[in-house]
């Protein structure tokens, strides 16, 4: 049996059959000497493999188990606003994932391997937020380009220009 995520290649090593009966215990069968099954979920399966000749039938039985890759997701305590802007990561992957790396462009700190990471941003822009959930059986990967957007305050700011009784006040203002 090699295991890739829940996409099962079975090796059949009967002796003296002609034919085979596999049965993946979860509905679907299959009359081929070395079948592939693609299961729809994780869990644990009782396979049963008879092999038949002229003669007589044998049956062998396994069970195997599935484990699932993780999905990451997450999610935040909010994603706009003023600098400096604290971020609180809500960490929302499936439960079957143990490890998790954040790769966090513009903040302080910029990576963490928290489940539930707060950090800060104290430049404004617009920041891709990158997450990776991993678990034994293998690795997810999330990113959320422009996902963070900090602001600046404004700064205001003119000027004046005037001749005789005319006056002329121009808006330098920026971040407004």
């Amino acid at each position: 049996v090699i295991i890739d995520n829940n996409i099962v290649n079975f090796n059949n090593s009967s002796l003296n059959a002609d034919e085979y009966f596999w049965n993946f215990g979860d509905g679907q069968n299959s009359d081929l000497e070395n079948p592939m099954h693609t299961f729809a979920q994780a869990g644990d399966y009782t396979i049963t493999l008879t092999a038949i000749n002229n003669c007589d039938s044998a049956t062998f039985t396994k069970t195997i188990t599935l484990n699932a890759r993780p999905v990451a997701q997450f999610a935040a305590n909010v994603t706009q606003g003023c600098q400096p802007l604290s971020v609180t990561f809500e960490n929302t992957s499936s439960t079957n994932a143990t490890e998790f790396t954040w790769i966090l462009p513009g903040a302080t700190p910029n990576f963490s391997t928290q489940r539930n990471p707060t950090v800060t941003y104290n430049v404004s822009g617009k920041y891709a937020v990158i997450l990776i959930a991993s678990n034994a059986n293998g690795v997810d990967t999330l990113q959320q380009d422009s996902f963070i957007v900090v602001q600046s305050a404004p700064n205001p700011a003119f000027t004046i220009m005037y001749n005789d009784l005319t006056i002329n006040v121009n808006n330098t203002s920026s971040n407004s």
